[in-house]
């Protein structure tokens, strides 16, 4: 994925995986009833996703830095699925499900809906 093969510093790395994690999740619980959580997000927690974070933490080829921020992802990515897996345990597939409401979640507010880049003052990141 993305997140393992970039040269960015880790930090970036684990702010952007955070903001992409909210989104989806955001996103899929917004979606009609019915829809199932789980497979709707399996690129973020699937066994694929993992086994790729954990093929690099042990692996003594890789770089140290990539092996470390594999690592973190690796416990992120662990965490979401757990996360994912209390909110569909509870009765309500919603934004406002207090399982979803009480986790830490990055997001990226922009003036402009569908820019990404980084026009001045007008990006932020946040978290709620």
């Amino acid at each position: 994925g993305w997140a393992a093969g970039t040269e960015l510093p880790s930090q970036a790395v684990q702010v952007g995986w955070h903001v992409n994690w909210a989104m989806a999740i955001e996103h899929g619980l917004r979606k009609p009833i019915g829809s199932n959580l789980k497979e709707e997000l399996q690129h973020w927690h699937g066994a694929a996703s993992l086994k790729q974070f954990l093929e690099l933490v042990r692996s003594p080829a890789a770089p140290p830095q990539k092996r470390d921020l594999a690592s973190v992802l690796l416990m992120c990515s662990a965490h979401g699925r757990d996360v994912i897996e209390g909110i569909q345990k509870s009765s309500k597939l919603a934004p406002d499900n207090f399982e979803w409401q009480k986790q830490l979640r990055y997001y990226w507010e922009s003036d402009e809906p569908s820019h990404f880049g980084g026009s001045p003052g007008g990006d932020n990141i946040g978290a709620v």
